[in-house]
């Protein structure tokens, strides 16, 4: 048997601190920026079988990317230990 659980407080869900948020934001935008990055721009990179991009580049941002990521989860994480805001 399974039930569903409707919360009708508006408080009800994750709450992110302002600085946790901004810091999503800044990672989307730098996500989005990599992507453009990795795009080719010229029709012999675009057939190329290796992109232009060196692959420890690419390590080296992921690894930016996942430390960003962890700074937001360990701010969501303090703000739930500390019962700023319950969660569902």
């Amino acid at each position: 048997m399974t039930e569903a659980y409707h919360y009708s407080d508006a408080t009800a869900g994750y709450y992110l601190p302002e600085g946790a948020q901004y810091r999503l934001q800044q990672l989307r935008d730098h996500m989005r920026f990599l992507a453009r990055l990795a795009q080719p721009r010229t029709q012999a990179e675009e057939q190329a079988r290796q992109p232009a991009i060196c692959m420890d580049e690419l390590a080296f941002c992921l690894e930016l990317l996942a430390e960003q990521v962890g700074r937001v989860l360990d701010d969501v994480e303090c703000a739930v230990i500390e019962g700023a805001h319950p969660l569902p």
